[in-house]
């Protein structure tokens, strides 16, 4: 029987008893069944929510998008060259490769590279708690109450990995970042209200969004709060990518000394329709308004910039010399 095997936004430390994926407790129920390289819901004509090939994990379907790597011996990587470690699966899982579950020898052997300084006698379940760890907290069923509105990220991690996509749908708007946590996964983790430590020297947060501690980078606004006309501190340079995805707003004041817009800052915006961009931002990237067809543009400028790489025609209207 393995522990802490995790994919992040599914589940994390389970274990596998024969072919099903349990919560780690003592009568842990089934959340996941594998069958022939597919994760399916643990009931009867259960969904296939993943699939194994290709030395990856993807979405169902034929075009499935590859959400992780996964290496020979089970580890879970983000998808990038030299992707980090974020979890891990039974090896017999991986692109049909047959494995006996490990030993506690060779289970050490495995994971050695990810810490070289791993001591000789750490135990199994030691070696599990500090992957755990490294890997980051992963919020989803097995550790967070149905229905819960608001979470807390436990005190022993530092890393804030992923929220399970079905959280939100259940109910959850409120997530509560203490002072010890130096890394949030915004690609995965936004659209909260967020709640941050005021101890916390790496982030802060006001009225629920989300920014670094100095204020100069705007991760995240929330997706529950009716944001109506929203105008961004004077502080910010950056607007990071997601920061107001599936947002509120109706319009966005862009203030001088903004810097940059990234990817997908302003995606899936149905209600928003007026934004004003200052000259001051100098980076303007094509996916930043993605299906947010009911926006008008204001800008100081006479003519679209050449570093301006977003599809004018995309937009109800440009209102130039604003």
């Amino acid at each position: 029987m393995g522990r802490g095997y995790t994919i992040p936004g599914y589940f994390e430390n389970c274990i596998v008893t024969g072919d099903e994926i349990r919560k780690n407790t003592l009568f842990g129920n089934a959340l996941f069944k594998y069958s022939r390289h597919e994760l399916k819901e643990a009931k009867v004509f259960g969904s296939t929510v993943l699939v194994f090939k290709n030395s990856g994990i993807y979405e169902p379907g034929l075009f499935g998008k590859r959400l992780f790597k996964v290496t020979p011996n089970g580890e879970v990587r983000e998808d990038k060259l030299f992707g980090r470690v974020v979890g891990a699966i039974p090896p017999e899982w991986v692109d049909g490769l047959k494995a006996e579950v490990p030993t506690q020898s060779n289970d050490l052997q495995r994971h050695d590279h990810i810490n070289t300084d791993v001591k000789e006698e750490e135990t199994l379940e030691e070696l599990k708690e500090r992957l755990d760890i490294e890997t980051g907290w992963v919020a989803d069923y097995t550790n967070v109450k149905v229905g819960a509105e608001t979470i807390t990220c436990p005190r022993k991690y530092s890393t804030v990995t992923a929220i399970a996509p079905a959280l939100a749908k259940d109910g959850l708007k409120k997530v509560k970042i203490h002072a010890g946590v130096t890394s949030i996964n915004t690609s995965t983790v936004h659209g909260y209200f967020f709640i941050v430590d005021a101890d916390n020297p790496n982030y802060s947060s006001e009225n629920g969004v989300l920014y670094n501690y100095d204020k100069t980078i705007l991760y995240s606004v929330p997706t529950n709060t009716d944001l109506g006309y929203f105008i961004i501190p004077k502080s910010v340079k950056v607007i990071g990518a997601h920061a107001f995805s599936f947002s509120l707003a109706e319009s966005i004041n862009i203030p001088e000394g903004v810097e940059e817009i990234e990817d997908f800052a302003f995606e899936y915006n149905k209600k928003l329709k007026q934004v004003y961009i200052p000259k001051s931002v100098k980076k303007l990237p094509a996916k930043a308004f993605i299906e947010s067809k009911k926006v008008v543009l204001h800008t100081p400028y006479s003519e679209k910039p050449s570093f301006w790489e977003i599809d004018l025609a995309a937009f109800k209207a440009v209102n130039w010399n604003e």
